[in-house]
C-alpha cells in the first residue's frame, strides 16, 4: 500500500556505537619451512599399505620357483623308484660274489670262482645244461659267447675231487683269472648290452651247481 503524503517519515538513526560489534578474525600463525630430512623420515615410516608396491612380480617369481622345485622333487622320486630294482640286483650279486670269494675253505673258494664265471656267462646270454660237466660247460661258453675258459676247469675239478688243500695264494690267483675272463666277456659288448648283462637276473633265477668231470 502507498503511504499517505501527509504522513512524515521518521528519520533513520544510525546504530549506537554500543551496538556495534567488532568481529575478530583469528589468523593462523605462519608455518615453519619444511625440513627435507623430516620428510624423508616420515616417508620411510609410512606403512606398506600407504605406499604403492610392486610385490606382484616377486610373488610370481617365488611361486614359479616353488613349482619348479616340486616338479624336480617328483622327478627325483620317480627316478629313485625306477633305480631301486637295479640297486637291489647289483647289491645281491655283489654280496653273493663276496660270499664265494671269502668261503671258509680254499676248496669252496675255487669252486665258487668257477660258479661265478658260469653265472656271468648266464647273465650274458648263455644257458647251461644242468647235466653238463665243467669241460662241456666250458666248450658251450666258448661256442656261444666266444670266451675261452677251458683252462680254468682242471683247477676247479681238483679243488672238488683231488686230495690235499689248495693254499690261499692259489685260490686268490684263481679268482683273479675269473675276474679277467669276466672283464673280457663284458668288454666285448656295447654299453647297453653290458649293463643289461650286469642287471640280468638269469643267474639269480637258476644257479647251476658245479659239476666236475669226475661226476659226469
Amino acid at each position: 500500500p502507498t503511504p499517505s503524503p501527509d504522513k512524515t517519515r521518521a528519520p533513520v538513526e544510525p546504530p549506537a556505537a554500543t551496538e556495534r560489534r567488532a568481529v575478530a578474525v583469528d589468523v593462523p600463525p605462519a608455518l615453519p619451512p619444511a625440513d627435507p630430512g623430516a620428510v624423508n623420515a616420515e616417508s620411510a615410516a609410512q606403512s606398506p599399505e600407504d605406499t604403492p608396491s610392486n610385490d606382484s612380480a616377486p610373488i610370481t617369481n617365488r611361486s614359479g620357483l616353488e613349482v619348479a622345485l616340486w616338479v624336480l622333487a617328483g622327478l627325483a622320486a620317480i627316478l629313485a623308484v625306477l633305480a631301486l630294482p637295479a640297486v637291489i640286483i647289483l647289491a645281491v650279486k655283489g654280496a653273493r660274489r663276496r660270499r664265494r670269494r671269502r668261503a671258509p675253505t680254499t676248496h669252496s673258494q675255487i669252486a665258487g670262482g668257477w660258479q661265478q664265471l658260469v653265472e656271468s656267462a648266464m647273465d650274458a646270454g648263455y644257458r647251461p645244461a644242468p647235466w653238463h660237466t665243467r669241460t662241456e660247460t666250458a666248450a658251450d661258453v666258448e661256442n656261444v659267447l666266444g670266451l675261452p675258459v677251458a683252462e680254468l676247469v682242471p683247477e676247479a675239478d681238483a679243488a672238488d675231487f683231488a686230495g690235499g688243500s689248495p693254499d690261499a695264494q692259489q685260490a686268490a690267483g684263481y679268482w683273479q683269472r675269473v675276474d679277467e675272463r669276466t672283464a673280457v666277456l663284458l668288454g666285448g659288448f656295447g654299453r647297453w648290452r653290458r649293463w643289461r648283462a650286469r642287471l640280468s637276473i638269469a643267474s639269480m633265477r637258476r644257479s647251476p651247481a658245479p659239476h666236475g668231470d669226475a661226476r659226469g
